[in-house]
């Protein structure tokens, strides 16, 4: 005797994630001229300027020589080499994943959800892009003090 599966999956879409929806929104406040379907790359800079957050305050916390060390082995320049690293990686990934299919299913998502689902999630990129903006400052801020701070030690290291 056959019976059914308790736990059987419903044949609903997926719920969008949390890039899905900044994707979304940055697509819909794209100008129909200004090529919509890059707006992954909106995805690809929120994740790069997370990722970057803890590196920039570990590299205040560590010692002069395991800086001057990682200074050593980069040439100069372990912020850069990281950033762009990550760049890349998190650019590629977001191009796989980010086409106008993707759109369009968060678009199905908002159409079922209604106008109040649309509003939350609107008003959360806002704020997400807003913590965005300054996560990249405080990336910047804290890269450029330990730059200094290898100035410094360089400086004391070549008298």
């Amino acid at each position: 005797m056959k019976t059914s599966t308790p736990h059987k999956r419903s044949n609903l879409p997926e719920n969008p994630k949390f890039f899905d929806h900044i994707f979304y929104w940055a697509w819909h406040y794209t100008p129909s001229g200004g090529m919509p379907h890059r707006s992954f790359i909106a995805v690809t800079f929120v994740r790069l300027a997370f990722w970057l957050l803890p590196f920039a305050v570990a590299s205040q916390f560590v010692g002069d020589d395991i800086l001057l060390h990682v200074y050593t082995l980069a040439e100069g320049h372990p912020a850069g080499l990281l950033t762009v690293l990550s760049f890349a990686c998190f650019f590629w990934w977001d191009i796989c994943c980010y086409k106008e299919k993707k759109y369009l299913s968060v678009q199905d998502y908002y159409d079922r959800k209604g106008n109040m689902e649309r509003l939350r999630h609107r008003r959360r990129f806002f704020i997400y892009m807003a913590l965005t903006l300054l996560a990249a400052v405080l990336d910047l801020w804290l890269y450029s003090l330990c730059e200094e701070r290898y100035i410094t030690i360089l400086s004391e290291f070549s008298r």
